[in-house]
């Protein structure tokens, strides 16, 4: 018999139902692969913590959620995560995001911890944004990373070829970074369906309700093809406003884009394959992303897909434009005029879609990348 103690891996995520919708398959294979699998994260809903316990680990939830660039709740956090950290003394740490990847390395330097992963999964609003105090933030952020990331127990981990350009050098030797693309999906869970026997084409937007995932653009979009009297489109917008973020949109916006007839505002919806066999196209005009995955989701659906010209979200559509179409950045008018032309030909979406499982299944499928994932904790742990 094996007396051997399973390495403990700790998930230091921002919230619960991120945890679910983006982590929850690599957390389940690295069980399998002999982790203790712990989560620390905010409690949005019992709903979502009692599944997290159902798998089998521990959930710990933060006290309290940070907001925006706020010293003092960033603080506590910072102080909390150090805590859970010295309690639990996991043998590895994996975080995800650029806040939580902040704010987690503090409290690695002034902890017992001993290897962390972090998976940065786009720079956000501090990339997209263009205020001088933001320009200012990302510039301090980057200096800090410099010197947080020097030491050589820490492993970072990017979504796109574009990041990995970008960071590497820049806050970390190159043999302690790694690109893996994406979040991976279940392609058994999203599996190809038929598109709706249905002559009124579904566009479907599935996101926070954010201004930099190109919301406020597909709007103007709908609001040109309405000028139109092009009545064969709908744009369905899915998911909720996100409040700590200060590039959300209100709930009482979306209400009136609802009620003007622009778009279909369906707010938080869980049931995302029932969402993609409701639609034909799958659209995310954002200004940048890690590697979106709603889109990989829609993909591994067989949706054709639309999206921008951007880091992250050009990876979604191959070389060839044959699983979708690749439109300018905040540029509605081009966005419009791609949601028309991809609409007229109801064969060529459903080429475009199967082209997209294929390629979900050949790159992104969550086998794949969990794989990945799991040599990277080895390395971490042997480092």
């Amino acid at each position: 018999m094996n007396n051997t103690p399973k390495p403990k891996l700790l998930y230091i995520i921002s919230d619960d139902n991120y945890f679910l919708s983006h982590r929850l398959g690599l957390a389940k294979a690295a069980q399998a692969d002999g982790y203790d699998v712990s989560v620390l994260a905010f409690e949005n809903d019992t709903k979502f913590t009692d599944k997290i316990k159902s798998h089998g680990f521990d959930f710990i939830g933060f006290n309290q959620r940070a907001h925006g660039l706020g010293l003092i709740d960033n603080i506590k956090l910072i102080a909390q995560t150090r805590k859970v950290i010295n309690q639990h003394r996991p043998d590895l740490i994996h975080t995800v995001s650029m806040r939580m990847m902040f704010l987690v390395t503090i409290a690695f330097w002034i902890s017992k911890s001993k290897r962390m992963v972090a998976t940065l999964t786009g720079m956000g609003y501090l990339e997209t944004a263009s205020s001088p105090m933001i320009r200012v933030v990302k510039w301090c952020v980057t200096k800090a990373f410099k010197l947080m990331f020097s030491s050589k127990r820490i492993q970072l981990v990017v979504q796109n070829a574009d990041d990995y350009a970008g960071v590497k050098g820049k806050f970390i030797h190159e043999s302690r970074l790694h690109l893996v693309r994406g979040s991976g999906v279940d392609t058994d869970a999203f599996p190809v369906l038929p598109l709706p026997d249905d002559k009124l084409i579904q566009v479907t937007f599935v996101a926070r309700m954010l201004r930099d995932k190109g919301l406020e653009e597909l709007v103007d979009a709908a609001s040109m093809i309405k000028k139109q009297n092009i009545a064969h489109i709908q744009i369905n917008l899915v998911g909720m406003p996100h409040e700590v973020n200060p590039y959300s949109v209100s709930e009482r916006q979306l209400r009136v884009w609802h009620d003007q007839g622009l778009v279909n505002w369906q707010g938080f919806r869980s049931d995302i394959v029932e969402v993609w066999r409701e639609s034909h196209v799958a659209v995310l005009p954002s200004y940048r992303e890690g590697l979106p995955k709603s889109l990989l989701e829609a993909a591994s659906c067989g949706r054709a897909i639309i999206t921008t010209d951007v880091p992250g979200c050009r990876e979604m559509i191959d070389d060839n434009n044959s699983n979708g179409l690749l439109v300018a950045v905040k540029h509605p008018r081009k966005l419009a005029e791609a949601i028309v032309e991809i609409s007229k030909d109801i064969q060529k979406l459903e080429q475009m879609g199967l082209n997209s499982r294929k390629m979900v299944e050949e790159h992104f499928a969550d086998t794949v990348v969990n794989k990945q994932m799991l040599d990277i904790y080895r390395i971490t742990i042997n480092n």
